[in-house]
């Protein structure tokens, strides 16, 4: 009977005991439509320390909606501040839910959500009341070991002091940049920023307007306006193979297939005139290459009794050698007619005595 009751106290222990944490551990979360991802952050507000990723945006004549996660049938308050943690106004809901605040007539500048549960503040979310449109002009692609231009536009919308400052943010999962940028002219901003420190993969740039006084957070100014992010994909740096063009002779080869070779043939006349054509190929010339310190030279070797070839490819003949006629006493063959001739003469003339 004993055994029986301590098994069942430990089952109802445990069944109570898994029932804490469910109620420990229960989610408070807020969030604005239309938010800024941020880098990640840690601002310490009514004692309590928060983790901020993200800055909610409106304009002094829109509504700023809220969206609450909350365990149902949770009662709580949702508080807006201002940059003096004074509080303008507050809503109250159940549950997860979504209230609205007319934020109609408020100072541009910088405010501070908070979901109030039981004496304590569950979650913070910031937001900026804009005085200034802002928008960014960046490449969607750079290269690790690169730098990128962003141009920032920020143009006021209602009566706002000049710019304390404008920052470009580049930022991603694990690595965040900020640059201040420079004004060319009266809208205009220009920063340039290095992706040396990123790794590859996905980021996204935007742009803030400061102000001069301070904002929520201590050490940060407070913020006239936030543009909408960008994003930049971030790859290795990209390779360049150039290669250069080479003339390859195969050894067992006559010529070059890729150059044209002049040849000369020379044909022997009674007249002794020298013909030079050039065409593809010939077995009178025989081309070689021979790789010199400025290229590769063309060697010619020419059969005997051809022309020449000279470095301009210009034909240029041998000096003809003529048939020099040495004289003689007379045509042989002549001579020996004559004599006959006279033989005969000379046994007519006897046989004609003897008559």
């Amino acid at each position: 009977m004993r055994r029986r009751f301590i098994a069942v106290a430990l089952i109802l222990g445990l069944g109570l005991s898994s029932g804490v944490p469910t109620a420990l551990t229960a989610t408070y979360e807020l969030s604005v439509p239309g938010s800024v991802d941020t880098p990640t952050y840690k601002v310490t507000y009514q004692d309590e320390t928060h983790t901020i990723s993200a800055v909610g945006k409106t304009a002094p004549d829109e509504t700023l909606s809220v969206s609450a996660a909350a365990p149902s049938d949770t009662t709580y308050q949702i508080y807006l501040y201002d940059s003096n943690r004074d509080i303008q106004d507050q809503k109250g809901a159940t549950g997860s839910s979504t209230v609205n605040f007319d934020v109609s007539g408020y100072e541009p500048g910088s405010y501070m959500l908070a979901l109030y549960k039981d004496g304590e503040y569950k979650d913070v979310y910031p937001v900026v009341v804009r005085g200034y449109t802002v928008t960014v002009d960046s490449p969607s692609q750079a290269t690790t070991d690169s730098e990128i231009t962003v141009t920032v536009t920020a143009e006021k919308t209602t009566n706002v002091e000049d710019p304390y400052a404008v920052k470009v943010v580049l930022a991603n999962d694990d690595q965040n940049v900020k640059t201040t940028a420079t004004k060319t002219d009266s809208q205009t901003y220009q920063a340039t920023v290095s992706l040396e420190k990123f790794q590859t993969g996905n980021a996204r740039v935007y742009a803030v307007v400061q102000g001069s006084d301070d904002g929520i957070k201590d050490g940060r100014k407070e913020l006239l306006g936030i543009s909408d992010s960008s994003s930049l994909s971030i790859e290795e740096p990209r390779t360049e193979t150039t290669t250069q063009p080479t003339t390859t002779t195969s050894p067992s080869s006559s010529k070059d297939t890729s150059t044209t070779e002049t040849t000369v043939t020379t044909t022997a006349s009674s007249q002794n005139t020298t013909t030079a054509s050039t065409i593809q190929s010939t077995t009178n010339t025989t081309i070689s290459q021979t790789p010199t310190s400025s290229g590769t030279s063309m060697e010619t070797s020419t059969v005997p009794g051809s022309s020449e070839t000279t470095d301009s490819n210009v034909i240029t003949p041998k000096e003809s050698t003529s048939t020099k006629t040495t004289p003689t006493t007379g045509i042989p063959g002549f001579e020996l007619s004559s004599g006959l001739v006279a033989l005969v003469g000379s046994l007519y003339l006897l046989i004609r005595r003897k008559q």
